[in-house]
C-alpha cells in the first residue's frame, strides 16, 4: 500500500481541521501536522460551505488543538514536542501529486476562478517542459479552499522535479527584483525574525518563487525528497539547550528539499545555554536541521550563516551520534532562524 502520509500532504480531521503533514517519518499511533484551516466563526473563507479560519505558524497549533492532550506528543524523529493528529482521528489524506492531476484534468472548472484561471494558463505553459509525475500542489488549492488572494504552492519530487522546475520557473515565472522586492520582503517578515533587506532577497532569490505573468500572484514550488526518502528517517534527535552562533556551511547537497539538511562548522558560539562550556565540543556539532521550507535551497557551500536554534544531539540507525542545530517550527519561545553573513 502507497504511503501517503508524508511531507505536504493535508489530513483532514474528525474534527473538521485540515492540517499539513511534516516529515516523512511518524509512529505507529499518530503523525507529526500542524493546522491550517480550522472550523471557527473568526473566518475567512468556506470550505464544502463552512467557516474556517486560517493558521500559518506550526506552534500556534498547539492553542487551537487544546484542551485534546492527545493531540501534542515528544516525537523523537523531530527534536521536541510537536502537534499530531492521531491515526484513528484521521478522516481523509489529501495527495498533492493526486489533486494536481485532477485540477488539470477538471480544468475548464478551475478557469472560471481568479487565481484558478492562472493555475491553469501556468500548466499549459509548461506542460510539454515537465513530467507531472515530478508535480503536486499543496495548501490552499490541495482541499479547494482557495480564493483571489491566494497563492499557488506547487511542490516538485526529487533531483529530476527540481531541475525541472528550475528551468521552468526562469522561463515562466517573474523573479522577485527591484519593486517586487519589496512584497516579498514584507511577506517573509510575517514568518521569520528581522533579516536585513539586501540578505533576505539574496536568500530568497535562490528559491522557486516568483510572480505569475499574468496576474502577479505569487506562485512558488518546494522540492521534496523522491519517495519520501530523506537523510533523516531513523534518526533520533534528541533536544540539548539553545544556541546562537556563526558557522560555515561545509556542505548543501541534501539542502534543496525539504527537511533541509546542511553541514556545518562553527565558527563561533555567541549565546546559549551551554555557552562557556563547550570546552572543543563545538567541533562536534556539524548539521543544520529545517523540517520547513523557509531554509531549504537557501545558503551554498563556503558561506557563512548566523544561527539561532536548538542545539540538538543525532542518534542513527549503526548507533552512532552526531550534534546538530534545529530550527524547530515549533518552539514556543521564540523564531528560531539562519541569516546569511556574506
Amino acid at each position: 500500500m502507497e504511503n501517503k502520509y508524508i511531507d505536504r500532504n493535508y489530513i483532514l480531521d474528525d474534527e473538521g481541521n485540515y492540517l499539513k503533514i511534516i516529515g516523512n517519518q511518524h509512529d505507529s499511533e499518530s503523525i507529526v501536522s500542524y493546522v491550517k484551516f480550522y472550523p471557527s466563526s473568526y473566518y475567512n473563507r468556506y470550505i464544502n460551505g463552512k467557516p474556517y479560519g486560517y493558521n500559518t505558524f506550526a506552534n500556534r497549533s498547539f492553542a487551537i488543538l487544546l484542551p485534546d492532550q492527545n493531540r501534542f506528543k515528544y516525537s523523537i524523529y523531530h527534536g521536541g514536542v510537536v502537534t499530531c493528529t492521531p491515526r484513528n482521528k484521521i478522516d481523509k489524506i489529501y495527495d498533492c501529486r493526486e489533486k494536481l492531476s485532477q485540477i488539470w484534468q477538471e480544468r475548464e472548472r478551475y478557469e472560471s476562478t481568479y487565481v484558478g484561471s492562472e493555475l491553469i494558463a501556468f500548466l499549459s505553459q509548461i506542460k510539454n517542459d515537465i513530467d507531472f509525475n515530478y508535480l503536486g500542489i499543496t495548501a490552499s488549492f490541495l482541499i479547494d479552499a482557495f480564493n483571489e488572494k491566494s497563492d499557488i504552492d506547487l511542490v516538485c519530487y526529487g533531483k529530476n522535479g527540481f531541475e525541472m522546475m528550475s528551468k521552468v520557473f526562469k522561463d515562466y515565472v517573474t523573479p522577485y527584483d527591484g519593486t517586487n522586492g519589496i512584497s516579498l520582503y514584507n511577506r517573509r517578515m510575517i514568518y521569520m525574525s528581522y533579516t536585513k533587506y539586501e540578505t533576505l532577497m539574496k536568500q530568497e532569490g535562490r528559491k522557486l518563487q516568483g510572480l505569475t505573468k499574468n496576474k502577479n500572484i505569487h506562485i512558488n514550488c518546494q522540492c521534496l525528497w523522491e519517495n519520501a526518502i530523506d537523510p533523516l528517517l531513523n534518526v533520533e534527535i534528541y533536544p540539548i539547550g539553545e544556541i546562537s552562533c556563526i558557522a560555515k556551511i561545509c556542505g548543501d547537497k541534501d539542502s534543496i528539499f525539504s527537511p533541509a539538511l546542511y553541514d556545518i562548522e562553527i565558527a563561533s558560539i555567541i549565546d546559549g545555554e551551554l555557552n562557556g562550556v563547550f570546552n572543543g565540543f563545538e567541533k562536534k556539532i556539524t548539521h543544520l536541521i529545517s523540517y520547513l521550507g523557509a531554509y531549504s535551497c537557501t545558503f551554498k557551500e563556503g558561506e557563512f550563516v548566523y544561527i539561532e536554534g536548538m542545539l540538538t544531539s543525532m542518534k542513527f540507525e549503526d548507533g552512532s551520534i552526531d550534534y546538530g542545530i534545529e530550527l524547530s517550527p515549533w518552539n514556543t519561545n521564540k523564531k528560531y532562524k539562519a541569516v546569511l553573513l556574506n
